[in-house]
């Protein structure tokens, strides 16, 4: 009996320890919000908030938020944020992704932040790249008009030039947004800070390469969901001599051309092994992403597979490794396009991730002791 009782107790410290609160649970008004959550429905609003970009001074900037029906702001909840793609915006998001039916039923917040459109034809944009070009050279072939096509510079990059630079999203610090945007929510939200997860899909994807390889400690999150997206090339390297405390479940489809998932669907090889996309720009290979992050995650060599209830549509299937602390890689694809994969079922995707999300939450980083 004792015995029993031990293992039950063992059992509830480890449940309490595994929540890590933000600053906002227990406070019952959220007055800067102007809501209060209630059983009748959730509430969703977009929210203008002023962030002073490192780069570019004090900006007006907005997202959108979640809250399900009926949230009791004393126990913390995990917290999903949807990056939208290329020319798209947070209101459009909300619409095509999945998560906000499945916030509501599962009763976590989901956060759709803006990216800037600064460009002249509002272009909605996350910046995953460096007007300078990165740490293994430029991201695109620099001779514009070889590729018939030119770029759409945005007013915040002030090298762009449309046919000689690879400029083609904001020059905004969204690591830096995406960083207020999570405080700004747990201070006034209970949320789990060890259960915060990046999805996006297209530029938002690889903004998550972005963040996981760049930000400090990847933002805190304990997971990404890249959707269609690969990183350009030397913006997805891992990090070294840093411990890698998140997870990653990647979507990408076969007959993806616009970002290629293999040789098949691009215009060639590019430097450093890179893919060709048919306007010149150098994307990752997704298996040398993966492999390169399961090696820095010390994962196992071998993948097992995943069941999902759609296995077999679209030729839909995922493969999973299995890393330590608790952490994994998980990569699903099919023949599909750039897109959601499932598509005719429009929650799959966000119901696939969250499932694999709830069961990885963030692996704390070690303390030493002096």
């Amino acid at each position: 009996m004792k015995l029993i009782q031990l293992v039950v107790f063992l059992s509830i410290i480890n449940l309490v320890l595994c929540y890590k609160q933000s600053p906002g649970c227990a406070i019952e008004s959220n007055k800067d919000f102007n809501i209060f959550s209630d059983d009748a429905k959730n509430f969703i609003e977009t929210i203008h908030v002023t962030y002073n970009d490192k780069l570019l001074g004090a900006v007006r900037r907005n997202y959108v938020i979640q809250i399900p029906r009926g949230l009791d702001n004393n126990s913390p909840v995990p917290m999903v944020l949807d990056l939208h793609g290329w020319t798209g915006s947070a209101q459009s998001q909300t619409h095509q992704s999945g998560w906000k039916q499945l916030g509501n039923t599962e009763k976590f917040i989901v956060i759709w932040p803006d990216g800037m459109d600064d460009s002249p034809s509002k272009m909605g944009s996350w910046n995953c790249s460096m007007s300078t070009g990165g740490p293994m050279g430029p991201t695109c072939d620099l001779d514009r008009p070889a590729w018939d096509t030119y770029n759409e510079c945005y007013y915040s990059c002030p090298l762009c030039d449309e046919l000689t630079s690879c400029d083609w999203t904001t020059c905004y610090d969204d690591i830096g947004f995406i960083d207020f945007v999570i405080n700004h929510v747990a201070d006034y939200w209970c949320i789990d800070m060890n259960q915060i997860h990046l999805s996006g899909i297209s530029n938002g994807g690889m903004f998550a390469w972005f963040a996981a390889a760049m930000a400090t400690d990847a933002l805190g999150l304990a997971s990404i969901n890249p959707i269609a997206a690969s990183s350009l090339i030397g913006f997805g390297t891992p990090p070294p001599d840093v411990d890698i405390n998140f997870s990653i479940v990647d979507f990408h489809g076969i007959e993806d051309d616009t970002i290629p998932y293999n040789e098949s669907t691009s215009s060639g090889i590019g430097p450093h092994d890179t893919l060709i996309t048919s306007d010149g720009w150098y994307y990752e290979k997704k298996a040398t992403l993966l492999h390169n992050w399961a090696v820095k995650m010390n994962c196992e060599e071998e993948e097992q597979h995943y069941y999902t209830p759609w296995d077999g549509e679209d030729q839909f299937q995922c493969f999973i490794r299995f890393c330590p602390r608790n952490k994994a890689i998980l990569r699903c694809f099919g023949v599909y396009g750039h897109d959601f994969p499932l598509s005719q079922h429009k929650n799959a995707a966000a119901e696939i991730a969250y499932e694999f999300m709830k069961n990885h939450p963030r692996h704390q980083p070690s303390v030493t002791q002096d």
